[in-house]
């Protein structure tokens, strides 16, 4: 944890997070954001992607990366 982020009271969860299925953030990463999350010691991250835009399925990684955050960053 950084010394800034020590300094700082509890930061509340964190319910805007985009993953690379998101139109605006193609080079994120589910594991980075739960990773960092983890760092800051946030309570909690919501992913809200643009369902719209994206339909996920299961053979383009969405739901695999998904179970794999949901089983190691899960409380």
């Amino acid at each position: 944890m950084t010394a800034r982020v020590a300094q700082l009271a509890q930061l509340p969860a964190d319910s805007h997070v985009h993953s690379r299925w998101s139109w605006d953030a193609p080079h994120s990463s589910m594991q980075w954001a739960c990773r960092y999350a983890v760092e800051l010691d946030l309570p909690s991250i919501v992913f809200t992607d643009f369902p719209v835009v994206y339909q996920p399925t299961s053979d383009d990684g969405w739901q695999t990366t998904t179970l794999h955050v949901r089983r190691y960053h899960h409380d």
